[in-house]
């Protein structure tokens, strides 16, 4: 359940904030052929190109996504994200965020 909400999540936001969203039209439009997604948050989703995007797609896409966070929380690669690593995860992170603010212009 919890993986379907965040997947759920993942997709709501990508549709929003997608640049390339164009609103429905008439019934007409659902007669035109999909095409594929060239550009965009939703083309990396769209795995085999038919211009829509699939479940399974999806999913393989917020897997990977979760997979590569887990790397990058799991120091010591034991499978286990332990409260030790998760908290020098944040001060990782949260270092890294602060010297990218530190190197950002100040407007005048």
């Amino acid at each position: 359940m919890k993986k379907q909400s965040v997947l759920l999540a993942i997709l709501t936001a990508l549709v929003a904030t997608s640049t390339h969203a164009k609103p429905l039209g008439d019934a007409t439009d659902l007669d035109q052929p999909q095409r594929p997604y060239r550009s965009g948050p939703l083309k990396k989703f769209d795995s085999n190109q038919d211009g829509a995007i699939t479940r399974a797609e999806a999913e393989a896409v917020a897997m990977q996504r979760v997979d590569r966070l887990f790397k990058q929380l799991d120091r010591n690669d034991d499978q286990v994200i332990t409260r030790e690593e998760s908290l020098a995860a944040r001060k990782r992170f949260s270092e890294k965020r602060g010297s990218l603010r530190q190197e950002l212009p100040v407007a005048p």
